[in-house]
């Protein structure tokens, strides 16, 4: 594990220790029973078109780019993202090294509420908890992210099964197939949130499996490359430090050319556009 998720992961489990205590799978499905219904990750993946889904990301700050956009507002950033045709959204909620907060999550899918049509949103912290799984349901998430280098196995099982008995979609952020085979040994695998750093072979040989299992595959910040094409990925990221500009995300789709519209090729398998700036993979 690198040495800042090593850091993040010990400053947030110390960061939820006052709140930590039993959180039964019991207790989360009656939770579910009685809130709002969120719209359905998975499902916003699986565009009729078989074009690839886009997952607009609401993001101020981060370890390694530093402040993208301090005052960002998650609402304005949302509506942007809604009005652009984005098909979901990744809210940060970690404070400390993000810049998120959990009253984001809330401002955001309030607004989607009130002003459809809604955009599923994904939680996107650093999960140690099933504490944090019941945050996130209260907070109207559809999904949770799961960063599979920072669990332990059991931990692993503990969050997806909070995950499913809240009524929640679980995101696997997995960078090797050693990672891969670890969720798998636990849980029927429904996402996948692919790493960075995989050769094109390991991208490849990946994306079989996700294909196989009927699981949908995600590329990670937006990275595609050769390896991807026909590798069952249903999903891309846009990393919304594109926030940092007053119009991050016009128009995902070719058929969107709004006043918030900048095109993204969802049909690309060699190339990635993301707000403006056009990145060739060699």
């Amino acid at each position: 594990m690198a040495d800042k998720l090593i850091e993040i992961m010990a400053w947030k489990r110390n960061e939820i220790a006052p709140l930590v205590r039993p959180v039964p799978e019991s207790e989360l499905a009656q939770l579910d029973a009685v809130l709002p219904r969120p719209p359905s990750f998975a499902d916003a993946l699986r565009r009729a078109d078989g074009t690839l889904a886009v997952i607009a990301e609401i993001k101020r700050r981060s370890p390694s780019a530093g402040d993208i956009k301090a005052s960002a507002s998650a609402f304005e950033q949302a509506r942007r993202y809604q009005n652009a045709g984005a098909d979901a959204l990744s809210v940060l909620t970690d404070e400390k090294f993000f810049g998120g907060t959990l009253d984001d999550l809330r401002e955001v899918t309030a607004h989607f509420r009130v002003a459809p049509p809604a955009r599923p949103c994904l939680r996107k912290d650093f999960m140690v908890h099933p504490i944090q799984v019941r945050q996130a349901r209260e907070a109207g998430a559809s999904a949770i992210l799961l960063i599979v280098r920072a669990l332990a196995d059991d931990e692993i099982k503990t969050l997806f099964g909070a995950a499913r008995a809240a009524g929640l979609d679980a995101l696997f952020e997995i960078h090797h197939e050693s990672e891969l085979a670890r969720a798998r040994v636990r849980i029927h695998v429904r996402l996948l949130f692919q790493g960075r750093n995989q050769s094109a072979g390991s991208r490849q040989r990946l994306g079989k499996i996700v294909d196989a299992e009927e699981a949908g595959a995600v590329r990670f910040q937006a990275v595609s490359g050769p390896g991807w094409s026909g590798a069952g990925v249903r999903g891309r990221p846009i990393d919304a430090g594109k926030a940092a500009s007053s119009r991050p995300c016009r128009g995902f789709a070719r058929s969107n050319r709004g006043p918030d519209s900048l095109p993204v090729d969802r049909t690309a398998t060699d190339t990635t556009r993301s707000c403006g700036q056009r990145r060739r993979h060699r």
